[in-house]
């Protein structure tokens, strides 16, 4: 087994943003198995 951590703090203002790309990037973590 392979586990990635990470910790972000995104820049003032640009929390939007960031959720906004996690969006986008969650459907193709979802299709991943395991």
């Amino acid at each position: 087994m392979i586990a990635v951590i990470f910790e972000v703090t995104p820049k003032d203002g640009q929390k939007g943003h960031y959720l906004d790309i996690a969006a986008t990037m969650r459907p193709m973590v979802e299709q991943v198995d395991g």
